[in-house]
């Protein structure tokens, strides 16, 4: 993503759109309470998992500009972006990346809601910072088991995703995606779980314009550490290096209606801002 644009849209109406203004608001947000014994001791407790919550502005810019942005916060639904910074680095959610983090209560890798827990497993550290705590899934049954379709991902005309699962697995137990190339049936990709001693963060790409979803299949023991994701300009090479946490976030909507700020309307190029706060929901049935 680059030239000032963002891909940004609805699952049917991806688009380009100009970039919001620096300094984005974009928290982790979690539940945490404290509390304070009778004795001056003190305790703490805290969710695993968190969501994103995001303010974003534009402007001052021109009407034609804000317009398409606009009009994808009014349809009510759920709506999903790749700024430049989360692309580069990894567009997965931070409890998807870290795949331990679904032994507490962060959502599932595998499964849907109501489904027992993956069991703890725990990895040597590694010389490129994947985490040690890690999820054991067992897919011994075999078949293929999709992702839950909360976490989709889409990839622009130009641009080449990238994806790779780190960890063990026993028999045909591995991770894919299945995708959907523009105009074509389709297609499932499945790859060996990578090492956490190499430094390829990656083993499967897709070249868009593309949607799809990640799927593991089973057959085996799936032992995941972490998880990397990445929308880069088609030529460039696969990445590598040590492990990325995740940056994105899953489907989000409007927190509060969108606010337009009209900076001269008394002149004939008006120009004119919007700011609006989402929140992320995708992961989490209504």
């Amino acid at each position: 993503m680059g030239n000032g644009k963002m891909w940004f849209g609805t699952s049917d109406n991806m688009q380009w759109v100009q970039c919001p203004n620096i300094n984005i608001g974009m928290s982790s947000v979690g539940w945490v309470s404290t509390a304070t014994y009778l004795n001056g001791g003190a305790a703490q407790r805290q969710s695993t998992g968190t969501h994103k919550e995001y303010s974003l502005s534009w402007g001052p810019t021109s009407m034609e500009t804000i317009a398409p942005i606009l009009q994808t916060l009014q349809t009510g639904e759920t709506i999903y972006f790749y700024d430049p910074i989360t692309a580069k680095s990894n567009i997965l959610p931070s409890w998807r990346a870290d795949a331990g983090l679904a032994v507490g209560d962060a959502p599932r890798l595998i499964g849907a809601t109501g489904a027992p827990r993956p069991d703890p497993v725990t990895f040597s550290p590694s010389p490129f910072g994947y985490p040690t705590r890690g999820a054991s899934y067992d897919l011994t049954s075999g078949g293929v088991l999709l992702v839950d379709s909360s976490l989709p991902f889409f990839v622009p005309d130009g641009y080449t995703f990238h994806y790779g699962a780190h960890g063990t697995a026993t028999g045909s137990a591995g991770a894919g995606i299945i995708y959907y190339p523009e105009g074509s049936s389709s297609s499932i990709i499945y790859a060996d779980l990578l090492s956490r001693t190499t430094p390829e963060l990656t083993n499967i790409s897709v070249s868009g314009p593309a949607r799809g979803l990640f799927v593991f299949s089973g057959g085996g023991i799936l032992n995941l550490s972490g998880l990397v994701a990445q929308i880069l300009p088609s030529g460039q090479p696969a990445p590598r290096g040590n492990f990325i946490p995740g940056m994105g976030h899953s489907g989000v909507r409007i927190a509060s209606a969108p606010q337009i700020t009209g900076y001269s309307s008394g002149i004939e190029r008006a120009s004119v801002g919007l700011t609006v706060d989402l929140i992320e929901v995708g992961a989490w049935p209504r």
